[in-house]
Formats: structure tokens, C-alpha cells, sequence
């Protein structure tokens, strides 16, 4: 992710944040089906149809409001089990596959009409209630297995009972109808931006960024990077405009009310990697790279400005592919988009901010894909090896043809690092620093120190070896360093103990 500069910065720091930081229904239990109410719902024996029900009419105003008072608390399951973020996830199950169909009209603002179906297998003994992420909307409609389930909502989550108890690796359908307004609330873990999700900057486009908790406020959702999955997303745009999402565009269907786009990506993906975009966008080819589709979107007045920076960073993949491995997806570029100054990783298309089209924006979101999406975070709370190797790379990148230039950059961020006072541990960043200059620029110092520490053959065997063992999962400090212990054969505790606790 990128944000705004910080303008509190060392002079140092502060030239190089600007380049890299830019990353009422009331509702008790089980309420009951089809609409929302305050009653226990008595369980519906409808039998599975072949054929899905359609969507109910998207028409804004329509639905109720949330009413988020007097609701009962989350059940001990409804948490992955993460310290950092502990109101994130929930466990019994696996997803491992979204398909999300979605209305997508920019011109309601702030509307969102959506059926999400989740496919996913029982991981714990006996599963007969779980729960999702979810945060506003009324939901018109919940199945499981084709079949009406009771549910109850809570302040972020929906919890949904099952009549017959689901064992060990069972497989299930969920499908959830839903529509309504976009619930706006600051994230604790991001104050640069009032709130995180779907954004509808005005009548002509939608975008999203939901790092690290904005998923569940425009899809239900597991919403914890432990938990990755294929996504299909079928959106419906009105006539002239343009619906994108992560991985590859499947099809083009013209309608009644406008165009059905169809797109899928089929490689484990964290939720708040999830990403739509929708605007009046223009394509812009930029053929293969190693077989890796090359295809961005972009506002017409900014595409000049795309088209040129993705010129000066053409080589990019090839060059980081050489140092890390093959690059993990199937496709790569990026989308330009009205956001004020934040850019995020997404999955396969980044999420571009008109103002921060920069090769080192450019390359610092290309990293990441290794770093962050192919292999994701275990925990919240150590973001410095997400942001800290996408910054490393990025500066590598600026200087990959002058080693000296490059070893003196490092040396003279790690110098002023020393010099600023405040700094918190990188293993106890508060929430609201959670992508403050520790994750970026501490985290690059850590990453340039390990090098010199174990060398650059070892360095970068173990890279390589990290993105080959956890890619398409999660990993946590641990595993990293376990994992450079044994490449490197040397014992590393003293050496992290004092970058990630000091």
C-alpha cells in the first residue's frame, strides 16, 4: 500500500515516502428469511434448486439500514486466531472458492446490490454454526446447500446455523443475496483515509481498497489473509462504462441494463486483495511477459502518463523474476483510479492512484506480488515483511545498474533511521502505525542488514526458497527465519531479536 507523504519525516525519509507510501436492519438471532427481522426463524425445508433465484430488483433506497445497537456479541469461533487484529477471520472452514456478482452503478452513491457464493470445506471435527465477515447491508436471502439457513447478525459479522451438522473436509455452498448502503467507518489500522471498502469517488467510477480489513464491508467474507481462495466476479456495469477485477476478463455480455463483465482468477488470493473497478477506463495492451498477460486500465485523462511509465518499468518482471523466482499469477497491471493518493497491491491489477503514477509506485506494487499477495501475511502485526522488501526492491530497482549507489542509499536510510527518535518495534507497532515508516523503511534497513549479514548467494537462495515453500499461503517471522537459518546455516536469533524487538 501506498499513502500520503508524512510530512513529520526526516528530510531523508520523507523524499523517500513520498515515492513508496502512497500502500439498519435489526438484527438478532436467527433472524429470519427472506427479509431481515427480529424474530427466530423457523427452518426452511426448501429443497435445492438446479437454478439459482435472480437477484432481487437493484433499486437504491430500497433496503434498511443496519442498526448496529443492542446486538449480541461475536461467538468464540468468529476469529482466526490472530493477536494483532483478533476481529478479523473465523474458523471451521476453508474457502475455496468466491463468486461474487455484483451491480456496480456509480451514479447511486454508495449503493451496492450483490450475491455472494462461497464454496468451502469443513476444517475442524463437527461444524454446525460459522461465521462470516460481513458489516451492513440487508440481506434478502441466505442458503446453504441450496436450502434457507437461520443466521444472526452481530456488529461485523453474519453467524449462520446449520440444521445438520457438517464433519471433517465436507464441502458446502453458501449464497448470500444482499443489497444496500456501503457502511462507512474508520479503520483503526489506517487513519490516513476516513474508511476503507468500496469507494465511490463520484457519478463515474468505483474502486476498492480494503487493506487489511476493508473486504468484509462490501462482501461476505472470510477476512483474514490464513484464509485464500479462487474468485470469479461477474459485474454488471451500465452501458458505457467499463467493470475490471483481479485476474482475467472471461467474457463481455451485453443486457437490458447495461454489461455483464465476467472475470476470474484462479490462484489462492487473500480477501482485502479482492479488487473491482469500475469507470469510464480504456485498455491498454502491453502483450507477455514470460507468459504473464500484461493489461491495464486506465481514465483517459491519465493514460498518456500510464502509458509512459509502464514503458520505463517494461523490464521489471523479467528483472525481478531473475532475483525471486517466477512471478506467481497469471496476469499483472494496473488500474487508474481517483483516490486521493492511496495505492494498494491488489491482486494481478493494482489499484493506481491518478496521483502517484511513478516508476518507483510502479515497481514498489510489482514487488509486493511476491511479497504480501503470493505470500501473505500470518499476522497483522508484521507488515515490515510486506512493505519492507516491496521498498527494498523498489530502491534495488532505482539503483540496479550501480551497486555502490545502491549500498550508500541503504546505508544512509539505515543511518537516519538511527537518528529519528519514536520508532516503535517492528514486532509492536500500534494499530494506527501499522503502515507507518517502521514497516517501510525499517523494514528495507532489516532486509538490506540480512543481506550483508548472510551474503548476497545466500540472501537470495533464500528468497527464493521462501516464495517456492509458502507461496499461495501465509508464513510468519518464524517461518522466515527458520527458513534463513537454513539456507544461510547460520543462527540469526540475536540478529532479528535486535531489528524486530528494538
Amino acid at each position: 500500500m501506498k499513502q500520503p507523504l508524512l510530512r513529520k519525516a526526516a528530510p531523508m525519509l520523507a523524499a523517500l515516502l513520498l515515492a513508496s507510501l502512497a500502500c439498519q436492519t435489526v438484527m438478532a438471532p436467527f433472524s429470519g428469511q427472506p427479509a431481515e427481522s427480529a424474530t427466530l426463524a423457523a427452518p426452511s425445508q426448501t429443497a435445492a434448486a438446479a437454478t439459482p433465484p435472480p437477484l432481487a430488483a437493484c433499486t437504491p433506497g430500497s433496503a434498511p439500514r443496519p442498526i448496529y445497537d443492542s446486538l449480541p456479541p461475536n461467538p468464540a469461533h468468529a476469529s482466526i486466531g490472530d493477536p494483532y487484529a483478533p476481529e478479523l477471520g473465523n474458523l471451521g472452514y476453508d474457502v475455496q472458492q468466491y463468486t461474487l456478482a455484483l451491480t456496480l452503478d456509480p451514479r447511486p452513491q454508495g449503493w451496492l446490490c450483490g450475491r455472494a457464493t462461497l464454496t468451502a470445506l469443513v476444517t475442524t471435527t463437527t461444524l454446525d454454526e460459522f461465521a462470516l465477515d460481513f458489516i451492513g447491508f440487508a440481506i434478502q436471502s441466505l442458503t446453504v446447500d441450496g436450502v434457507l439457513a437461520e443466521y444472526y447478525r452481530t456488529a461485523d459479522k453474519v453467524v449462520i446455523g446449520l440444521d445438520e451438522p457438517l464433519t471433517m473436509g465436507d464441502e458446502f455452498l453458501v449464497q448470500i443475496d444482499y443489497q444496500g448502503e456501503v457502511v462507512r467507518r474508520p479503520s483503526p489500522y489506517v487513519p490516513f483515509t476516513p474508511s476503507l471498502g468500496m469507494f465511490f469517488p463520484d457519478p463515474e467510477m468505483i474502486f476498492v481498497v480494503s487493506e487489511p480489513d476493508g473486504a468484509r464491508y462490501w462482501f461476505p467474507a472470510n477476512d483474514h489473509p490464513r484464509d485464500k481462495a479462487a474468485f470469479r466476479f461477474e459485474l454488471l456495469a451500465p452501458e458505457g462504462f467499463t467493470a475490471v477485477a483481479n485476474g482475467l476478463l472471461q467474457s463481455e455480455t451485453p443486457g437490458p441494463e447495461g454489461t455483464t463483465f465476467t472475470w476470474q482468477h484462479d490462484y489462492p488470493m487473500a480477501p482485502y486483495l479482492a479488487t473491482v473497478a469500475v469507470g469510464k477506463l480504456e485498455l491498454i495492451e502491453s502483450g507477455y511477459s514470460n507468459g504473464v498477460v500484461l493489461r491495464s486500465y486506465s481514465l483517459p485523462a491519465s493514460r498518456a502518463e500510464l502509458e509512459a511509465a509502464l514503458q520505463r518499468t517494461q523490464a521489471a518482471i523479467p528483472w525481478l523474476e531473475a532475483l525471486l523466482g517466477p512471478y506467481p499469477f497469471e496476469a499483472y497491471g494496473y488500474v487508474t483510479v481517483r483516490s486521493g493518493g492511496i495505492t494498494l497491491e491488489t491482486q494481478t491489477l493494482v489499484a493506481l492512484s491518478t496521483f502517484m503514477i511513478e516508476d518507483e509506485v510502479l515497481i514498489h506494487e510489482l514487488a509486493h506480488m511476491w511479497f504480501g499477495n503470493s505470500v501473505s501475511l500470518h499476522s497483522w502485526g508484521e507488515m515490515w515483511r510486506n512493505e519492507g522488501f516491496a521498498t527494498y526492491f523498489q530502491i534495488l530497482w532505482n539503483y540496479r545498474d550501480d551497486p555502490a549507489g545502491f549500498a550508500a542509499e541503504m546505508e544512509s536510510l539505515t543511518r537516519g533511521l538511527d537518528s529519528t527518535p519514536g520508532l516503535e518495534p517492528l514486532n509492536d507497532l500500534s494499530p494506527a502505525n501499522l503502515f507507518g515508516r517502521e514497516s517501510y523503511f525499517k523494514g528495507a534497513a532489516l532486509v538490506y542488514a540480512l543481506q550483508q549479514e548472510v551474503g548476497d548467494e545466500a540472501f537470495f537462495e533464500g528468497l527464493r526458497l521462501y516464495l517456492a515453500r509458502f507461496g499461495g499461503a501465509t508464513a510468519s517471522d518464524a517461518d522466515f527465519i527458520a527458513l534463513m537459518e537454513e539456507v544461510s546455516g547460520q543462527d540469526l536469533g540475536e540478529f532479528f531479536r535486535v531489528w524486530l524487538e528494538e
